[in-house]
């Protein structure tokens, strides 16, 4: 397992989160699951380590699959114009969550106020998203 510094700039320009297109659903290993906007054939999922929504104020850790090339910036942009950087983020080596293809990588990111976020991942010239509902 790698550890690497959260990324310190905004990777992508804020945009009105949508968590209406988001669906969770329980995974294979257990933990809700849900697959975010790629451009086809590419794929961008998280896997939340807890219930959904998730709670605002705290440390969430989340993992993300995506395919692509290239090392994986992530951005949280929420409501009112914020937009957050993970608290730490590593790449994960060895997972049991292997239902959908691509990279795998753990963050953890502090949501605060409650709403709707949306987790933005970058890898190379791809850029997906994933909605987070914030209790």
């Amino acid at each position: 397992m790698t550890t690497l510094a959260p990324a310190t700039a905004s990777v992508a320009t804020w945009i009105q989160p949508d968590c209406a297109t988001t669906r969770f659903a329980p995974s294979d290993v257990g933990f809700p699951e849900a697959a975010g906007i790629a451009p086809s054939p590419n794929q961008f999922w998280s896997l939340v380590f807890g219930s959904v929504p998730v709670p605002r104020g705290q440390d969430v850790k989340i993992a993300y699959r995506m395919t692509g090339s290239g090392a994986l910036l992530l951005v949280a942009d929420g409501p009112a114009h914020l937009q957050v950087s993970p608290d730490w983020q590593e790449v994960h080596g060895e997972s049991n969550w292997t239902a959908h293809p691509g990279d795998e990588w753990g963050a953890g990111f502090t949501f605060s106020p409650a709403g709707c976020w949306e987790i933005v991942g970058v890898r190379g010239t791809l850029v997906a998203r994933v909605g987070i509902p914030v209790r």
